[in-house]
C-alpha cells in the first residue's frame, strides 16, 4: 500500500479512497495515522486541523509558544519527522542545534514579546513576526546567533504551513536579520613565539603546556581540555572528543559533532612528550574555568614582560590563537583549503571508509604541520632571549 497522491500533510492511497493524515503526538512522539473519510480536499483539511487542535488539547494551546516548543526536541521536531520520511537533509546532529536554539528563543520572546507567543498560532501576523524580528535585534544585536535564531523561527512557521497547521506563514516574505562579521584579531608569529618562549617563566608548567598545545594545533579549548593519550598515533591525532559543559567529565563529540584528523608538527609533539598523563590518559583533566584562568595568567604574564605590546597580549583567548594560526598558515603561503582541513573550518567529515585510511589522509596535510614548526620554532638563541624576559 503507497501514497499515490499527497498534499502534505494529506495522501491516498492506491487501495482506499479518500484523504489519509498523519498526525506525531508532542510529547509522546507516537504516530497517527487516520482517515478524514472524505475526498474534498478543502474539507480534508478542516478535518485534519481539528484533529491536530484536539490532540495537544490536553498538552497545551495551539501557540506560537507551544509551536516552539515543538523544535526543544528532537522526538517531536516536526522538520526532523518530515525528513526521516522524506529522505532529506536534516540530521539528528542538526536538530539538536535547534533544540538549544529553540529554548533560547522562548526565554528570549517570553521577556519581550510575551504577549505574541501567547497568541493562537493561526492568529499571528505578519506584524507579530516584524515585532518579533526587531526584539531578537534589540536583545542580542545584528548577529549570526540573531540571524540564526530568526531563521529557525521562520522555518517552524512554514513548516507549520506544509503540515497543514496553518493555511500559510506570516513570516514567508520577511527577510531574514543580516549581519557583518567581527574582525579576527590575528597575532604575528612572533608575538605567539614571545609566549613560547616564556616557558621557564611560569612556576606552573601545566599552563605554559596547554598554551603551546593550543597555540600549534589550533584546537579549541574544550578539545584541548579532553585531550588524551589515546587519540594520538605515530603523530597524528584524531580530534574526536570535548567537554561539554563546565564538568571536565562531561566528554561528547566536538563543535557540531564533527571529527578531524591532522599530523602534529614536531614542536607539538615535543611539548606532549614532557607532559605526563592522569590514570585515564587526559593531558589536561581540567574544567573550562581553569582553561579561561590560565588565559588570564599568560596574559598578565605576557603583558608584563612585554609592555610595549601589552594591547595585543590583552586579547589573547584560545579562540584568537585558533584564528593566528590560520592567519599566518595562509601568510606564509599554505594552501586555504588545506588550511581549513587542518583546523577544520569547513567541518571536515570522516566517514567509515575514511577511518580505515585515517594515516594516510591525514598524511595529506603535513605541509600544515611543517608549516607551524617553521612558524614557531624557538631558536637556538632561546636560552639567551629567556634570560632576557
Amino acid at each position: 500500500m503507497t501514497a499515490i497522491e499527497a498534499k502534505n500533510p494529506l495522501w491516498k492511497r492506491n487501495d482506499c479512497g479518500g484523504w489519509f493524515y498523519t498526525l506525531y503526538h508532542p510529547v509522546t512522539g507516537r504516530r497517527i495515522r487516520k482517515s478524514t473519510g472524505t475526498d474534498d480536499y478543502d474539507e480534508a483539511r478542516r478535518i485534519y486541523q481539528r484533529a491536530f487542535s484536539d490532540m495537544i488539547a490536553g498538552t497545551e494551546p495551539l501557540t506560537l509558544i507551544s509551536l516552539i516548543r515543538l523544535y526543544q526536541n528532537t522526538e517531536t521536531n516536526p522538520r526532523y519527522r518530515a525528513a526521516l520520511t522524506e529522505g532529506t537533509s536534516y540530521g539528528k546532529a542538526y536538530a539538536e542545534g535547534v533544540a538549544g536554539r529553540a529554548k533560547h528563543l522562548e526565554a528570549l520572546l517570553g521577556i519581550h514579546t510575551p504577549k505574541i507567543i501567547r497568541k493562537d498560532i493561526r492568529d499571528v501576523t505578519k506584524g507579530d513576526i516584524r515585532l518579533i524580528r526587531q526584539a531578537i535585534i534589540d536583545a542580542r544585536g545584528q548577529t549570526r546567533s540573531s540571524q540564526q535564531m530568526f531563521s529557525e523561527l521562520k522555518t517552524m512557521l512554514r513548516q507549520a504551513s506544509e503540515d497543514g497547521i496553518i493555511d500559510f506563514s506570516p513570516a514567508q516574505t520577511l527577510k531574514n536579520i543580516t549581519y557583518k562579521e567581527k574582525e579576527r584579531m590575528s597575532f604575528t608569529p612572533d608575538i605567539i613565539r614571545n609566549v613560547l618562549l616564556m616557558k621557564d617563566s611560569y612556576p606552573d608548567k601545566e599552563e605554559w603546556w596547554f598554551f603551546a598545545v593550543i597555540a600549534t594545533t589550533g584546537m579549541r579549548m574544550s578539545e584541548a581540555l579532553a585531550l588524551s593519550d589515546g587519540q594520538i598515533y605515530k603523530g597524528t591525532l584524531t580530534i574526536n572528543r570535548a567537554i561539554k559543559t563546565n564538568n571536565p567529565d562531561d566528554i561528547g563529540l566536538p563543535k557540531c559533532n564533527l571529527i578531524r584528523i591532522i599530523p602534529l608538527s614536531e614542536l607539538t609533539l615535543s611539548v606532549l612528550s614532557e607532559m605526563e598523563t592522569d590514570e585515564s590518559g587526559r593531558y589536561f583533566h581540567h574544567s573550562r574555568a581553569w582553561g579561561t584562568r590560565t588565559f588570564r595568567r599568560i596574559r598578565e604574564a605576557a603583558c608584563s614582560a612585554f609592555p610595549s605590546s601589552s594591547d595585543e597580549y590583552k586579547a589573547m583567548t584560545s579562540h584568537t590563537l585558533r584564528h593566528s594560526l590560520n592567519t599566518n598558515l595562509l601568510v606564509s603561503g599554505i594552501s586555504p583549503l588545506l588550511a581549513a582541513e587542518y583546523l577544520s573550518w569547513n567541518h571536515q567529515m570522516i566517514l567509515d571508509m575514511q577511518e580505515r585510511y585515517t594515516h594516510i589522509y591525514a598524511e595529506s596535510l603535513r605541509p600544515v604541520a611543517d608549516k607551524i614548526d617553521e612558524l614557531y620554532r624557538i631558536p637556538a638563541t632561546a636560552a639567551a632571549i629567556q634570560c632576557q624576559v
